[in-house]
């Protein structure tokens, strides 16, 4: 085969088929004769089927921390192995890849150029995974967003359609900026007066949840609900 030759052009079922035959020629006192054919030899290529699995490890994560994408390329076909496969995922801009690395398969490798990220094995056998692992540090130009991005999965005896098996994932950053301003209603008091207080929580950024105020009384002063 030539390199770069599409082996679904060639499909017959589960197989890319190649025909091929022999051809001689020969002259004799100076005279052709016709070509002459070899029988029809047949090299078939089982194709596979490629999954891919891509996850987060939460889908909330604050500035700062290491978020882990996870994504398993799975060849679905037992019977048959896939060749040279290479699994692509760009990581959204908000995030900065730290590190990545890929097992499973026979020589996985992974590698990163910025947040584009790559992994390649030579072979995966029938119902293996190679799972590849992605740690990023959430960055502030994400806060407030959504993110969604797609893994895409392909090697050179592919049967799916496309040629490549996809995968999505949603992650979201969320870090909130908390301030908190107490005052009375008046600076001095005589005994037995009402005191009245009032605590303004400010969030000037993020989603702030689970917010709880705390507010011990000082000695001398008894809570009284209005």
């Amino acid at each position: 085969l030539t390199e770069g030759t599409d082996l679904q052009d060639h499909m017959e079922g589960d197989y890319a088929v190649f025909h091929n035959k022999g051809y001689v020629m020969w002259a004799q006192n100076g005279q052709s004769y016709d070509d002459r054919e070899s029988n029809d030899v047949i090299v078939r290529i089982r194709m596979v089927e490629l999954a891919i699995d891509k996850v987060v490890d939460k889908y909330e994560h604050q500035i700062g921390d290491d978020v882990v994408w996870t994504i398993k390329v799975t060849n679905k076909t037992a019977d048959a192995s896939a060749y040279e496969v290479s699994m692509t995922d760009t990581i959204p801009s908000e995030y900065e890849v730290t590190e990545v690395s890929a097992a499973g398969g026979t020589g996985a490798k992974a590698s990163h150029d910025g947040n584009k990220v790559t992994a390649t094995a030579d072979t995966l056998a029938g119902g293996g995974t190679m799972t590849v692992t992605v740690h990023s540090k959430a960055l502030e130009a994400g806060n407030e967003k959504e993110m969604y991005n797609t893994a895409s999965a392909t090697c050179w005896n592919i049967k799916n359609s496309g040629k490549k098996a996809d995968d999505d994932a949603e992650s979201h950053t969320n870090s909130a900026d908390l301030s908190i301003d107490k005052v009375s209603d008046r600076y001095e008091y005589e005994v037995g007066d009402a005191a009245h207080f009032t605590v303004k929580v400010k969030n000037s950024k993020g989603t702030a949840n689970n917010v709880v105020i705390t507010d011990a009384l000082p000695d001398g002063m008894v809570l009284k609900a209005d």
